[in-house]
Parts: structure tokens; sequence; C-alpha cells
């Protein structure tokens, strides 16, 4: 829910997408930002801005 997801701003977390965004289909990161539908991951190449709609999970990643 769009709760859990802005409690969980600032945690590692790991997001699966329903069909690949450029060549990728998760992206694992800091959560930084969910506003507007959009949700907002960095990782060591960038932020990827993720629109809700394209997420099929979204989950926090307590180890590697």
């Amino acid at each position: 829910t769009d709760e859990h997801i802005l409690a969980s701003i600032g945690e590692r977390v790991e997001a699966k997408l329903f069909a690949p965004k450029d060549g990728v289909k998760a992206v694992t990161g800091a959560l930084r930002s969910y506003e507007n539908g959009v949700v907002v991951i960095t990782d060591d190449s960038g932020d990827h801005s993720l629109e809700r709609s394209e997420v099929s999970k979204l989950r926090t990643v307590y180890f590697d």
C-alpha cells in the first residue's frame, strides 16, 4: 500500500517490475521518495524513477 511505501523511505528495497525497463526487471537500492505515484530508488548507477503501476512487488531488503 502507499502507506507501507512511505514508511519504507530511507530503507534498502527491491522493486520487481511487471516488464523490463531499461533492460532490467528488478531494481535494488535506497528508497528515496514516493510521491504522485512515482517511486524513486537510488543505487550505485543513480536514481531510478518508477511508476507505481510498473512495480509488481516492493520489499525491504534486510540482507544482501
